[in-house]
């Protein structure tokens, strides 16, 4: 057994849910990340982050609140902060007191650049590192 790797018995069958297993139900990309995400480029003056939240660190309770509040200056933010509370939430597991790191926010601002993301790759990494974590 592999340290990012889960086995559960269901019945008399084991069944191990892995890499490859979570890449097959997500559908994800998985490339090698190039560059480190800390490399990519940061939110600037004018994105959402900096117009919503003033470029402060940024609970994801607070992106819920301003989803739900349907206030948005421009269609399309509606939008940016969707991808990055489901991302945040959904995609990587994180809890409503995670302050969301600036390279989401960069990231978010490109979506070219946030489709071309290889999120399989760093989604499983994130999980390979919190199942290692476990033990």
């Amino acid at each position: 057994m592999r340290p990012d790797e889960m086995w559960f018995r269901v019945g008399e069958r084991a069944i191990r849910f892995g890499k490859e297993e979570f890449l097959l139900v997500t559908g994800l990309r998985f490339e090698p990340m190039l560059v480190s995400v800390h490399s990519l480029p940061k939110a600037t003056q004018g994105s959402v982050y900096h117009r919503y939240f003033g470029g402060s660190p940024t609970p994801l309770k607070d992106i819920l609140g301003r989803l739900n509040r349907d206030e948005f200056d421009e269609a399309e933010d509606v939008i940016k902060l969707g991808y990055v509370y489901f991302l945040s939430h959904v995609m990587l597991g994180r809890e409503y007191r995670w302050k969301v790191p600036d390279w989401i926010w960069g990231l978010v601002e490109d979506i070219t650049a946030f489709e071309a993301f290889p999120w399989g790759y760093h989604s499983v990494t994130e999980m390979s590192s919190y199942m290692i974590s476990l033990q």
